[in-house]
């Protein structure tokens, strides 16, 4: 799930004082606690191969890696500022100097627009909106928690709104008020349909490990300027409870998402390619005592990355939250020939001790995949590469 904290997706919090726990609502005081134990985690990484497909070589990078607008004229980065919040600053291509744009919009009551959070940040395919999730004016539940426990929850999606805002950050637009917060979304191709996983305020974290989530998708449209999302339908797969988008294939009606589908145990969460127009699910993965997270389709459609514990499946912890380890894989689109890229939680690697196997993002010519390890509350960034072009038509 929401390991809370890697993009959207997300992994990890902490514990919370007795202060917080009087004043939270009961579930999701046991998200925190959940969540929180992921601090503890030790995580690593690694690399090798020789066909188009296969890791040569895992570069760890300075920081975030630029993410390019669809014309590649400017591009985005979104970390923390000094005052450790999440910001979003806009570059123009070829020039280092970035513009913070997510200092000033809509005023609250409680908590200056500079003091909230922006993540799950991306551009919209027009090149006219960034996408992204904003932190909520005021949350009672955890008005009184260290900043580090607030700054784990809303990195699962929790305390979150979508909204959209012009490159220049003049023009800010929120596109839904959540119930809880979300996760997503993934757009279609085109940039005209859109869905996300919203969170509920229902759930018994016993029982429901994550907690229970509903998966929306509806309509984006463009007017006179002016973005909105309507016409929001819920087409959450029968017996699913958790539930995660990850991206769209090319033909737009394919989505990829994590799901515990038929599950008594959400950590078990599979990989599953949902047909939006038939409501078909399909398995791909199929592993209940195996962690499945963050799948996204490569340009062509043809491979999926994805980060799961299957390589450490004879360690019964290492698909549940005290104990996990994950990694990179990769396969083809129908989940056959899975293979591990990296090995960050195995001594002896150059990679080791960086973090677990959070999201990992296709580079257009397939060559490369960006990727985060987390290391709570904070990423670690790498490269991905490979012998040659992977996900692409031919490879």
């Amino acid at each position: 799930m929401l390991l809370c904290s890697d993009h959207n997706t997300g992994k990890n919090i902490f514990s919370t004082s007795k202060i917080v726990s009087s004043v939270m609502k009961p579930v999701f005081q046991r998200i925190v606690l959940f969540v929180a134990v992921l601090i503890a985690l030790p995580v690593k990484q690694a690399s090798a191969g020789t066909g188009p497909c296969d890791s040569v070589t895992v570069v760890k990078l300075g920081g975030m890696p630029a993410v390019y607008s669809p014309d590649s004229s400017l591009y985005l980065v979104n970390k923390l500022d000094k005052k450790g919040v999440y910001q979003i600053y806009v570059g123009k291509r070829n020039d280092s100097a970035m513009q913070c744009i997510s200092l000033a919009g809509p005023k609250g009551k409680h908590r200056s627009w500079a003091k909230r959070n922006k993540m799950q940040v991306q551009w919209h395919a027009s090149g006219k909106f960034i996408i992204c999730a904003v932190e909520w004016d005021n949350y009672p539940e955890l008005h009184y928690a260290p900043y580090k426990t607030r700054l784990g929850i809303l990195q699962c999606g929790i305390w979150m709104d979508i909204y959209a805002v012009t490159p220049d950050g003049k023009s800010w637009h929120q596109l839904v008020k959540t119930e809880r917060g979300f996760t997503g979304p993934a757009f279609t191709p085109v940039g005209n349909m859109c869905a996300w996983a919203e969170a509920r305020d229902t759930g018994d974290l016993r029982k429901d490990r994550f907690g229970i989530w509903r998966l929306k998708i509806a309509e984006f449209k463009i007017t006179d300027g002016i973005p909105a999302i309507t016409a929001i339908k819920d087409i959450t797969p029968p017996g699913t409870n958790w539930v995660e988008p990850g991206n769209f294939a090319p033909d737009g009606v394919s989505l990829l998402l994590t799901a515990d589908q038929g599950m008594s145990d959400a950590r078990g969460q599979d990989q599953y390619i949902l047909n939006i127009k038939t409501g078909e699910m399909k398995n791909l993965t199929n592993t209940p005592n195996v962690w499945d997270e963050h799948g996204l389709f490569s340009a062509d459609g043809s491979k999926i990355v994805w980060m799961s514990s299957w390589p450490y499946r004879s360690d019964p912890n290492s698909y549940r939250i005290i104990g996990i380890k994950t990694e990179f894989m990769i396969m083809n689109t129908d989940g056959t020939d899975q293979k591990q890229l990296t090995h960050f939680c195995e001594k002896g690697y150059p990679e080791y001790g960086s973090g677990i196997a959070a999201v990992g993002v296709w580079e257009p010519d397939g060559r490369s995949i960006s990727c985060i390890t987390l290391l709570f509350p904070f990423y670690n960034f790498f490269m991905i590469r490979f012998n040659g072009p992977c996900g692409i038509k031919g490879n």
